[in-house]
C-alpha cells in the first residue's frame, strides 16, 4: 500500500471539481498548485527535410516568452543529438527527453519516402524438357 501525504488525493466535497487523480491540473489541491509538477513541456513539429522545430518551456515570468521555438537545420542523426543536448541542458526531466526522441523518430518515419516494389515477371516460355538418357 502506498500512502501519499498530499491533500490532492482527498476528495473535496465543497469544491466544484472532484478528483482523486494526483495530476488533475484543474483541481484546487492538485500537484500543480502544491508545486510538485514541474512546469516543463516539449513540443516537436516537422519542417521540410529532416529538420525539426523544437519547443520547450523556459523559466520566464513573461507569458509571451515562456515558450521558446528553435529550428534545427541539420541531417537526421545530428538533429537527434541536438534535441537530446538541448533538452538535457535546458530541462531537468529525463522522461521528456525520451518523449521528444520518440516524436522526432515518428516524424522522420513519416517523411521517409516509400519504395514501391515491382512484381517479378514470369518467364515467357517454359524451358525445354529433355527425355531421360538411356541406361547402359
Amino acid at each position: 500500500v502506498v500512502w501519499h501525504n498530499c491533500s490532492s488525493f482527498l476528495v473535496k466535497q465543497s469544491k466544484q471539481i472532484h478528483s482523486t487523480k494526483p495530476n488533475n491540473p484543474k483541481a484546487s489541491n492538485s500537484f500543480l498548485y502544491k508545486e510538485l509538477i514541474h512546469l516543463q513541456a516539449v513540443g516537436i513539429d516537422r519542417v521540410e527535410g529532416s529538420q525539426a522545430k523544437v519547443q520547450w518551456w523556459s523559466r520566464s515570468r513573461d507569458p509571451a516568452g515562456s515558450y521558446v521555438w528553435t529550428t534545427i537545420h541539420e541531417n537526421a542523426r545530428a538533429t537527434f543529438c541536438s534535441i537530446m543536448r538541448m533538452i538535457h541542458v535546458n530541462m531537468d526531466c529525463p522522461y521528456l527527453l525520451m518523449v521528444a526522441i520518440c516524436i522526432h523518430s515518428a516524424i522522420l518515419r513519416s517523411q521517409k519516402p516509400v519504395m514501391v516494389r515491382r512484381k517479378q515477371s514470369a518467364p515467357t516460355t517454359a524451358p525445354e524438357h529433355r527425355p531421360p538418357a538411356p541406361r547402359q
